[in-house]
């Protein structure tokens, strides 16, 4: 069985944990593509996760969360 990687989204205050499969993406998309896809998979305008954060885990897994500035 192929493991596919994770992909963990915070929308809304929300998390939301998928998969690259699922977002019917290949297994090393651009943070753009991953982006899209996400709008796809919440049913959001694209432009909400715009400035959104990739972080590419030592994992292999994707998180897309919000800008957190801190300070």
């Amino acid at each position: 069985m192929t493991q596919t990687q994770a992909v963990h989204i915070r929308h809304g205050g929300k998390s939301y944990d998928t998969n690259l499969e699922e977002l019917s993406l290949s297994d090393a998309p651009s943070d753009a593509d991953l982006k899209n896809a996400v709008s796809r998979h919440l049913d959001i305008a694209a432009g909400e996760v715009n400035d959104y954060v990739v972080e590419r885990t030592t994992g292999g897994d994707l998180v897309v969360r919000p800008n957190a500035p801190f300070g």
